[in-house]
């Protein structure tokens, strides 16, 4: 499952960021003045996007919310809502969109709300990195998994277009997790990797026909060392009007070294907190399940912390930092005690020898 992920640039950066993936980027003024009729008789319009006030980096996508894609019939990054909605829905006020925004590899030839948008509408999802949560017992633990290089990553996606409302909304695709990942979560995203033979093939807008067998061997989801990473973050993501940098910082100090977004951005300013300022749903990375999964999760309350990022040393709780810490803490008030007795044994003295002369007299 991938419920919530993070896109740590601008609009304004993302042409540029896939032009160095060598992928041709067209601009609104390219694509936006004629539209486009799909292959199947629907209208989409082309709505190429890369000015800088549309999109401002985000750490904590969630569904419902909005995020670049890119469509290859159009070579365009489109910003679309995430939670798929379909072009023959007739109250999207009804439509629950938190069975859609992820969609089972396995069953995209199987679901009738797959098998179009798989056959015609096929993009890739722009992101940083995505969270995942480990659940042991009643405990959540949050986790970020992106690029080891810190460049762009993307993964497999849908979109739909229903033009009552002139609505774009896209989902992504997740498989069966690797081994090495299933300690973390059963399901993965499908990441996909520009020049290779998956991408070229989902990519491709010419291919219309797909089976089951053929999809599975494409993007099933793999976890190469090499070029992905993991680590723990703060459980603050839980929350999503949490939107800060600081929600994509490794949690503990022996993992820093990870931290390669900056690289990337090349300098542009992050965005800080709007924690407090924006509408708060509330909850986890898995807010919700997928259409097959046939039953909404809601999202888990947590507590509110101070505003201030939180590394933990990687020897914080040892018992030989404890030891010190007790140390530094006593040894003042040991000096002063031992001050304080100094003193009364001084008066004490002097009084004693006080009386020793008054008695011989």
């Amino acid at each position: 499952m991938c419920g919530r992920f993070a896109l740590a640039y601008d609009s304004g950066d993302l042409p540029r960021l896939l032009e160095e993936w060598n992928i041709p980027v067209n601009t609104p003024k390219d694509t936006s003045s004629n539209d486009r009729h799909s292959q199947d008789g629907e209208t989409t319009p082309n709505q190429a996007a890369d000015n800088q006030d549309i999109f401002e980096a985000s750490y904590n996508i969630a569904p419902t919310k909005y995020s670049a894609v890119y469509r290859p019939d159009t070579k365009a990054i489109q910003f679309m809502r995430w939670g798929l909605v379909p072009f023959w829905t007739k109250d999207v006020s009804q439509f629950k969109t938190y069975r859609t925004f992820n969609a089972r590899l396995e069953n995209l030839q199987e679901s009738k709300m797959w098998m179009r948008p798989c056959e015609k509408k096929r993009c890739a999802v722009l992101m940083s990195g995505y969270f995942e949560w480990r659940t042991v017992g009643k405990k959540k633990t949050p986790y970020f998994i992106s690029r080891r290089d810190g460049k762009l990553m993307f993964v497999a996606g849908m979109y739909d277009y229903l033009e009552k409302e002139d609505l774009y909304t896209f989902t992504i695709i997740t498989g069966e997790g690797p081994e090495e990942l299933k300690w973390l979560h059963e399901r993965m995203p499908c990441v996909l990797e520009p020049g290779t033979k998956s991408w070229d093939a989902w990519m491709n807008v010419t291919k219309t026909e797909w089976s089951t067998e053929e999809l599975l061997k494409l993007l099933k989801p793999e976890y190469n060392e090499s070029k992905l990473q993991f680590y723990q973050v703060t459980d603050d993501v839980g929350k999503t009007s949490n939107t800060g940098e600081r929600l994509i910082k490794p949690l503990f100090k022996e993992d820093t070294d990870m931290f390669s977004v900056k690289t990337e951005k090349k300098g542009a300013g992050f965005k800080t907190d709007n924690e407090g300022k924006i509408g708060d749903s509330g909850g986890h990375a898995e807010t919700a399940k997928s259409e097959d999964d046939h039953e909404e999760k809601k999202y888990s309350k947590f507590p509110k912390k101070e505003e201030q990022e939180r590394t933990i040393p990687a020897d914080e709780t040892s018992v030989g930092n404890q030891v010190k810490k007790e140390k530094k803490s006593k040894s003042p008030k040991d000096k002063r005690t031992k001050r304080k007795r100094n003193i009364v044994d001084m008066l004490g003295n002097q009084k004693d020898s006080r009386g020793k002369k008054e008695l011989k007299k």
